[in-house]
């Protein structure tokens, strides 16, 4: 349950904030559409709502992803490199701790 609750999430925070700038809108737009189609072909009476559960817990980190993705344009040109890991990191760190004290 660990791997669900930590490392899917984390997988799809950095993977959707690894993206370049130009097609970072896009990787999170079909990330939402993945989701939304989860949700809406699950059935919660035959999965025990398992499926919806995952798509509650991989909203988040698109959400989170599409919030770095949109500070990151914000960012100028002419900043030091290390900004964007920097802000990567403070998001993701802030998410997990979040999470643990909704708990």
């Amino acid at each position: 349950m660990t791997l669900v609750l930590i490392a899917y999430p984390l997988a799809i925070y950095l993977s959707l904030c690894l993206l370049p700038r130009g097609r970072a809108g896009v990787g999170i737009l079909l990330a939402g559409a993945a989701l939304a189609l989860v949700w809406v072909t699950s059935d919660p009476a035959t999965d025990d709502g398992f499926a919806r559960f995952l798509v509650l817990i991989g909203a988040v980190p698109v959400a989170m992803a599409a919030l770095a993705q949109s500070l990151r344009r914000m960012i100028p040109d002419v900043s030091p490199s290390w900004i964007w890991p920097a802000l990567v990191a403070g998001l993701g760190l802030s998410g997990i701790a979040l999470f643990f004290m909704l708990l």
